[in-house]
């Protein structure tokens, strides 16, 4: 049977120290906390003592993992490379600690057992010298969480462009109201978190929030399902209010059905269910919505109802000032949990980020993230690690199409050849399936329907009629 290890001789000497010192396992755990480290973070051995460090900033201020961040060691550490970094070390209370953190690993039978890291004073707070890319974006990424969540109240919206800004200016003042609140964006840039939010932060009964979209849902489950919300609400001092909607959030609203909406703007009249138990009602769409007004898609009183506050999200292309930083957040998100912590990007990596133009926005940006991270075998995502669909699609853009000359034609008819054109094909395609058609052309049954006939289009099924 193996003898068990002897504690080594110097722990009481390093556990009673008090200059800041504490250890880590190779699995970065936390196994001695000493006197100066509780001294100087205000946080007990017992706090820190058992947890596991993450290269997060996520963490709110009085977490203990906001500290455990600022501990991890890097890929090359538990390589068996000595480090020196500097870092604003957060304690339990107060500012930021400028600090150089020094990890030193140390090893067990040619193996990293141990990480002693040994805590000094930063002789310049605003020294950048030995600060790599990776840990100034990780540092900033915490500043702009702080300012944030000062400022706005929100922490998990990355935004330090102008117009992102504006938005979450609107979001505080969507928070003191109960009114609804449009939200309009390409898809993936973000609405529906951001409708989370406001809903988590605004509901005193932290009731639950309901997603629906409107063009995915089949029409009749989406009836059912307005229908039972708009009805079912929570009685006031009902125990279990909040297992009841507080929010409803329907997505693609542009695509809610004639008769769904005539529910909805009744259930919001005076007296109705919806305002009776404070049902709050918020929107997205991927456009405008007077747009489907003037179409005749949406009633008007009903685009009356969804408008009050509207919140207009950039698309990723547009927010270039954050990208580095979202970069990072996602990067960090990812790192909650894992065993493998990356600390940052290549430069030439962020290079590509900056020039590329993000069809997907962020919901594309995170994919991407989360697959170069798996494909990453340093503690750096490099340009080998990126998804072969990104670097494609970086190639893409930079080739750019050719430049083909072409005559001039008529507008009206060349718009009228094109749209009948693609609406045979989509019906063609669904097996004249309307509901699916309208789909794949990104427009409403209804409005099918509609064109269909103003274009002489004649359906598979009156041409059978006609047949017999």
């Amino acid at each position: 049977m193996a003898r068990p290890r002897k504690r080594p001789s110097w722990d009481v000497r390093l556990v009673n120290s008090t200059s800041p010192v504490c250890l880590l396992n190779a699995a970065r755990k936390v196994v001695m906390f000493n006197a100066g480290c509780e001294r100087l973070t205000g946080w007990s051995a017992d706090d820190v003592v058992g947890n596991v460090c993450e290269f997060r900033s996520d963490a709110a201020p009085g977490e203990v993992e906001s500290l455990l961040s600022g501990l991890c060691p890097s890929a090359d550490v538990l390589a068996g490379q000595a480090s020196s970094v500097p870092i604003y070390l957060i304690p339990k209370k107060g500012q930021p600690l400028p600090r150089l953190v020094h990890f030193f690993p140390l090893e067990q039978d040619r193996q990293i057992d141990l990480i002693l890291i040994v805590i000094s004073p930063l002789k310049s707070p605003h020294s950048t010298a030995g600060v790599s890319p990776a840990q100034k974006w990780h540092a900033e990424l915490a500043s702009l969480r702080l300012q944030l969540r000062q400022r706005f109240g929100i922490s998990s919206c990355v935004a330090n462009s102008s117009s992102m800004q504006r938005v979450l200016t609107q979001m505080q003042l969507a928070k003191s109201v109960r009114s609804a609140v449009h939200f309009v964006g390409e898809a993936g840039t973000g609405k529906e978190h951001l409708a989370r939010s406001i809903h988590y932060d605004a509901d005193p009964k932290k009731r639950s929030f309901v997603p629906l979209d409107c063009r995915q849902i089949p029409v009749r489950e989406l009836k059912q399902t307005v229908r039972r919300l708009l009805a079912d609400n929570a009685r006031e001092g009902d125990p279990s209010a909040a297992l009841y909607p507080g929010t409803v959030f329907l997505i693609n609203v542009e695509c809610t059905p004639r008769d769904v909406q005539e529910a909805i703007i009744e259930a919001y009249q005076p007296g109705g269910t919806a305002l009776t138990h404070d049902l709050r009602l918020m929107s997205s769409s991927t456009h405008e919505l007077t747009e489907c007004v003037n179409a005749e898609e949406l009633l008007e009183p009903f685009y009356l109802l969804l408008t009050p506050l509207v919140l207009q999200l950039p698309p990723l292309r547009h927010r270039k000032d954050d990208l580095e930083l979202l970069s990072q957040h996602f990067l960090e998100r990812d790192n909650k949990g894992a065993g493998k912590q990356l600390t940052g990007f290549a430069a030439d990596v962020l290079t590509q980020f900056r020039e590329y133009n993000w069809p997907g926005n962020l919901d594309e940006l995170s994919q991407v993230v989360n697959a170069a991270r798996a494909s990453a075998s340093g503690s750096m995502i490099t340009i080998p690690d990126l998804p072969l669909r990104f670097r494609s699609g970086v190639d893409a853009q930079s080739i750019g199409p050719a430049v083909v000359p072409q005559q001039v034609e008529n507008l009206e008819a060349l718009l009228t050849r094109i749209e009948t054109e693609q609406i045979q094909l989509a019906l063609e395609q669904s097996h004249f399936n309307k509901s699916k058609a309208a789909d794949a052309l990104g427009i409403t049954r209804p409005r099918l329907y509609r064109r269909m006939e103003q274009l002489g289009i004649v359906d598979r099924e009156d041409r059978l009629k006609s047949a017999t």
